[in-house]
């Protein structure tokens, strides 16, 4: 089975589920667990889609700073938009996305077109015991 997306949709009242999401979704990624703070990085995630396009400037070097904080030979990317944070693994290429709507959030992990089961696997493991579900696309 060749699960190329998983997503989670979480209300706007529980911020700390947030964190767990994609806490989560980081677990299977040396770039952004060897070194790196998780808490702090779903933190400065959450903060940046909840900013005000003024106080973003300054979010932008935080992100990128903990980001780089990997031990690793390779670093994930890290794509902004006024509503969404995007980190990129630079060996898969596997998006994880945290996006702010109307009413709540929603962490997406999109492994592209090649999948991963057991990567998939991991998240949803770590997030079930945060009290967080992600539903499941196969391709």
């Amino acid at each position: 089975m060749k699960i190329t997306k998983i997503s989670a949709h979480l209300s706007d009242s529980n911020r700390d589920r947030v964190g767990y999401a994609l806490q989560a979704a980081f677990r299977p990624f040396g770039s952004l667990t060897e070194g790196v703070d998780g808490s702090a990085l779903a933190e400065a995630m959450t903060h940046w889609v909840n900013a005000k396009s003024e106080e973003q400037k300054g979010l932008a070097n935080e992100l990128i700073g903990l980001v780089w904080a990997a031990e690793t030979d390779q670093f994930s990317t890290v794509e902004v938009g006024s509503w969404e944070v995007v980190l990129r693994t630079p060996t898969s290429g596997t998006k994880i996305r945290l996006r702010r709507y109307a009413g709540g959030y929603h962490v997406e992990v999109d492994f592209g077109a090649n999948g991963s089961e057991s990567r998939a696997t991991a998240i949803l493991g770590a997030a079930e015991l945060g009290g967080v579900r992600f539903d499941v696309y196969v391709g």
